[in-house]
């Protein structure tokens, strides 16, 4: 479970907590039987990241600018960037092949519309939460670039566009299809800028909390 507002075992990646190894046991063991190997970078932490939203205390240099309403939207932010690197990072036998990988999932009761199958809600759940997906990353990119909006101090907006610089252009940039470029990246590379963008998440945690 979530340890309070102590965020360091959140960004070690050698710890992994119970729970978390039991619905990695379960993936493992459901692409085994179903002839898709699954494999984990980064097993992530699993918990409940409600309380951290509730307690977390903004730096004064930026709360002191924002009104109650867009306070709290900056500590579920907080909550947002924790989430995303408290997930875990694994690929799998697809790589770009994603025709292939849906109708797998499919098969395998991973879908979200397909009710009971053959591993645990929260295992589906946890399987949803890679980090390489590019929903999560675009999301999270996304924050990122509308942080500096909410921040008035000079000195803290120009190290909040230093964080913005910092986004792997995989993300802002498009390919001649004008498809984002991370759809285009091979696994490893994938693996790669998801890490470099979760250390700018790192940061701006660090940069936001108090």
């Amino acid at each position: 479970m979530f340890r309070g507002e102590n965020l360091s075992f959140v960004f070690s990646k050698e710890r992994v907590n119970d729970e978390t190894a039991a619905l990695m046991g379960e993936l493992l063991f459901l692409g085994k039987k179903t002839d898709n190997n699954l494999k984990f970078q980064e097993a992530g932490v699993n918990g409940d990241i409600s309380k951290l939203i509730a307690t977390t205390k903004i730096k004064e240099g930026i709360a002191k600018d924002l009104s109650e309403n867009d306070l709290e939207l900056m500590r579920g932010t907080v909550g947002i960037f924790t989430s995303f690197i408290m997930a875990p990072i694994f690929t799998d036998d697809f790589g770009l092949d994603h025709e292939s990988r849906q109708q797998w999932e499919k098969r395998a009761g991973l879908r979200k519309n397909n009710g009971h199958g053959q591993i645990s809600d929260a295992a589906k759940t946890y399987y949803h939460a890679n980090r390489l997906g590019f929903n999560r990353c675009s999301a999270v990119v996304g924050f990122l670039l509308g942080l500096e909006k909410n921040i008035a101090d000079p000195e803290l907006k120009a190290s909040c566009q230093k964080l913005v610089r910092a986004i792997p252009p995989e993300f802002l940039e498009e390919d001649e299809n004008k498809n984002c470029q991370y759809h285009g990246l091979e696994d490893a590379e994938k693996v790669k800028v998801v890490e470099q963008l979760s250390d700018v998440v790192r940061e701006a945690i660090f940069f936001l909390k108090a």
